[in-house]
C-alpha cells in the first residue's frame, strides 16, 4: 500500500491544503454520523475483549471512556462508490446543492509511507494507521485482527488489555461497509496538557467541537507534512482547465511543490 486516497468536495480543498501542511479534522468515534458503528463496537466486540483479557489472566473493564479520533482514507483510486458518497457533496453544509459545480469533488492522492512515518514520530499520543477489516459476527477473525494490531505497536499502558477497546473500535467493520475499502488514521489518546508555573503538567479536557448538520461533534486537528500530498484528481463532471488553474494557484499560494500530479477522473 503505497498511495491512499481521500475523497472530498472541491469546496473543502481550501481547508485541507494549508501552508502549515495537509490538514484533516479527525472525528471522535462516538461522533460518527453512523451511530450504529459505535454501538456495534461496544455491544458486540466488548465481550470478546473481556474473553481475551481472561485468557491472559487479566481484568478488563469496558467503560469506553477513551474515544479515539479517526480520519478515513480509501485504498481505491477513482472509485465510483466513493465518488458518489464522499466526493460529491460538501457534507458539512446541509444546504449545499448536489447539482452545482461546488458539489462535485476531488480525490487527494496521499503517500501512505509518509503518513505512517508521521504517526510513528508522535510520542505524545498513540497514533495508529491501519486498514480496516470487514466481517460480521466471527469471534476467531476478530481476535486475530486485534492481536495483529496490538503486535504492530508499542502501547504506553502497562496493561495492554486496557487498550484493546480502542483498537477494536477501528480495525473491524461490518461486511456491509466493505465497499469503502477504508484505511483509518487513529489518534487513541488525546489529552490537552497545560504546563503550570511550577513545571508540572495538568490535564485539561479541551476537545474542540464543530457544528455538523446542527449537531456539535468533537474533533481534533491533525496536520500532516506537505510531503504526504502526491497529487489531486478532479472529478470528470468539472471543467478540468478551470479547476486545474484554481488548484495550481492554491498550491502555489500555500507553498507546495509545483510538480504535484493534477489529473481528471475517467
Amino acid at each position: 500500500m503505497k498511495s491512499i486516497y481521500h475523497y472530498t468536495s472541491s469546496k473543502s480543498l481550501n481547508g485541507i491544503i494549508c501552508k502549515e501542511g495537509v490538514v484533516f479534522f479527525a472525528t471522535r468515534f462516538d461522533g460518527f454520523e453512523d451511530k450504529l458503528e459505535y454501538v456495534w463496537a461496544r455491544d458486540f466486540i466488548s465481550p470478546y475483549l473481556k474473553s481475551m483479557a481472561q485468557e491472559e489472566g487479566k481484568k478488563y473493564e469496558s467503560d469506553f471512556t477513551q474515544y479515539p479520533f479517526i480520519i478515513s482514507f480509501c485504498k481505491n483510486e477513482n472509485d465510483a462508490f466513493m465518488w458518489e458518497h464522499y466526493g460529491k457533496k460538501d457534507h458539512s453544509d446541509e444546504n449545499s446543492d448536489e447539482n452545482s459545480d461546488e458539489s462535485y469533488g476531488v480525490e487527494l492522492i496521499l503517500d501512505s509511507d509518509e503518513i505512517k512515518k508521521y504517526g510513528s514520530s508522535q510520542v505524545r499520543w498513540l497514533d495508529i494507521f491501519q486498514e480496516v477489516e470487514y466481517s460480521d459476527n466471527n469471534e476467531k477473525s476478530l481476535k486475530a485482527a486485534i492481536k495483529r494490531a496490538y503486535g504492530s505497536y508499542q502501547y504506553p499502558s502497562d496493561d495492554p488489555v486496557a487498550d484493546y477497546n480502542e483498537i477494536a473500535c477501528f480495525i473491524k467493520q461490518k461486511e456491509k461497509f466493505a465497499k469503502e475499502k477504508e484505511v483509518r488514521y487513529l489518534r487513541v489518546y488525546h489529552d490537552v496538557l497545560c504546563l503550570q508555573p511550577d513545571g508540572t503538567e495538568e490535564s485539561k479536557d479541551e476537545t474542540p467541537e464543530i457544528l455538523f448538520r446542527k449537531k456539535s461533534i468533537p474533533y481534533i486537528k491533525i496536520v500532516f507534512p506537505k510531503s504526504v500530498l502526491q497529487g489531486i484528481i478532479i472529478r470528470c463532471h468539472l471543467d478540468f482547465n478551470s479547476e486545474e488553474e484554481k488548484i495550481k494557484l492554491l498550491l502555489k499560494d500555500r507553498e507546495y511543490p509545483n510538480d504535484l500530479k493534477i489529473d481528471q477522473s475517467l
